[in-house]
């Protein structure tokens, strides 16, 4: 923003030189160094700075079903819905979560986290290499309706979360992202971001009365990405899952300063 205020206010200046005919008298009777305070500190700072620097691009209802290729086989999986931000803010109200416990549940002792198993215990072992053979875990939480633990795991080049099956200890499933599960629990949906290809990635997979968890698609989404955490994206008690988004134009411009770039969605699983 430095940078863009700046140069705003040196066009301004010459502006108002060149249709002034005595602008060689103003010019010298003003600081050399005038334009560049203008771009310091001085310059108030705004939630809203975002929408001073980016022309927001709104999203529209066709533009939810986009896959990176052009595409919309996401409306086969998903009915996506536009809402407004009261409306995000009154369902979250009636969130569901069947996640208990949290870090505090299972600490690690010397890099080891033990988690008692059926069968006897899994233990999962960090190596704080600062290399490619990195590896940290962290207990996140027990779903009881799964009959799994959900742990995150933070690698070289790369991070997860995963289920461990609380009877065998073996994993059960991996995830890109956190794996959010439907108020009906027949569903998960898991929202990533690919930086290198500037989209979201998201995967949808199907529970059975088994307690399988089936992956069913796996697709990057072309328009809108979500600028969100575990903590604001949630199910609600009607079955949909509420995410705050941005368009992916504005996404990497705004520079993680979404306040009035940001929308928000809903979108209910329909395989």
């Amino acid at each position: 923003m430095k940078n863009r205020v700046l140069v705003v206010a040196v066009v301004i200046t010459m502006a108002a030189c060149k249709n002034d005919p005595n602008e060689s008298t103003r010019t010298q009777s003003s600081p050399a160094e005038t334009e560049i305070q203008i771009a310091t500190d001085s310059v108030p700072q705004d939630t809203g700075a975002a929408l001073q620097v980016i022309a927001r691009h709104d999203l529209s209802p066709t533009d939810l079903y986009t896959d990176y290729d052009g595409g919309n086989q996401l409306q086969d999986y998903f009915v996506i819905e536009l809402i407004d931000k009261a409306t995000f803010l009154k369902n979250k109200q009636l969130a569901v979560s069947f996640i208990s416990g949290d870090s505090t549940t299972f600490r690690k002792v010397n890099g080891e986290l033990k988690l008692p198993c059926t069968n006897g215990s899994i233990t999962f072992t960090d190596n704080i290499s600062g290399n490619e053979k990195h590896k940290e875990f962290n207990f996140v939480g027990d779903v009881s309706t799964l009959n799994v633990y959900l742990l995150s795991g933070i690698y070289w080049e790369d991070w997860d979360y995963f289920f461990v099956d609380k009877q065998t200890g073996q994993t059960k499933q991996r995830f890109s992202n956190f794996p959010y599960l439907s108020v009906d629990q027949q569903f998960i949906v898991s929202i990533d971001i690919d930086s290198f290809e500037g989209a979201a990635y998201i995967d949808l997979y199907q529970v059975t009365d088994r307690r399988y968890i089936d992956p069913l698609i796996g697709m990057y989404v072309k328009s809108w990405i979500p600028v969100s955490s575990i903590d604001t994206i949630y199910w609600s008690k009607d079955n949909y899952l509420y995410i705050p988004v941005v368009n992916s134009r504005d996404y990497w411009e705004a520079n993680g300063n979404y306040s009035g770039l940001d929308q928000y969605i809903r979108l209910k699983p329909v395989a």
